[in-house]
């Protein structure tokens, strides 16, 4: 009777934390999604609170999650099911992760609510294909807005806002993930045209001067 009680009290707490205010929902996951990208690889890392991903991947086990080390063990097998939540687009194309791993807090405390705790992480990783220029991203799992946050080569990250499902905007790569020797040719001719165009102005205005000097004699 007191198992059944705590069951049935758990599914209440459960279903209040997803149809609470969006601020309370994003705390109970807290989701954050990291992007990185070199000039020929991908990492993507979705950090969750690891008892609510648990209870979201194993909707079967029921609703008592197991102590943490059986919990990451069960995460760690579930990459798959995971994987099928998550939409990742080159030039607008889906494409098949090359690497799904789940990595788990390093930190354990079992007397933080959800949501308060260290965050899991699912880390996924591969090869950007050749010649994209476009990437975008979804994730389904959610049930309230999260931030994103890409970067390309260590550059200046930018943080997008998303809901669930939603498909993020398409970010602008093919500049950044072109090779050192292109960038540098780049911007060599960079520097040619706007010397170019510095000697330009200084020959036009010194024509110029020129022709004044001459019509005032």
């Amino acid at each position: 009777m007191r198992t059944r009680r705590y069951i049935l009290s758990s599914l209440l707490v459960t279903l209040v934390l997803l149809v609470a205010v969006p601020i309370t929902a994003h705390e109970t996951e807290n989701t954050h999604v990291l992007i990185t990208f070199t000039e020929h690889t991908y990492q993507i890392d979705i950090l969750n609170d690891p008892d609510w991903l648990w209870l979201m991947l194993s909707p079967e086990a029921g609703l008592i999650v197991p102590d943490f080390e059986a919990r990451d063990r069960q995460l760690a097998e579930l990459t798959d099911r995971f994987a099928e939540e998550l939409l990742v687009l080159f030039d607008g194309e889906p494409i098949d992760i090359d690497r799904v791993e789940y990595i788990g807090p390093v930190e354990h405390d079992p007397t933080a609510p959800m949501g308060w705790g260290e965050p899991g992480m699912f880390r996924l990783s591969g090869t950007v294909p050749e010649g994209a220029e476009r990437f975008a991203f979804a994730y389904g799992l959610v049930v309230d807005q999260y931030p994103l946050t890409l970067s390309v080569n260590r550059g200046a990250p930018v943080t997008r806002w998303l809901v669930p499902g939603e498909r993020s905007e398409a970010f602008v790569l093919g500049i950044f993930l072109l090779s050192p020797r292109l960038k540098l040719m780049l911007l060599q001719v960079t520097a040619f045209t706007v010397a170019h165009t510095i000697t330009l102005g200084l020959t036009i205005s010194g024509s110029s001067h020129c022709r004044r000097r001459s019509s005032s004699r």
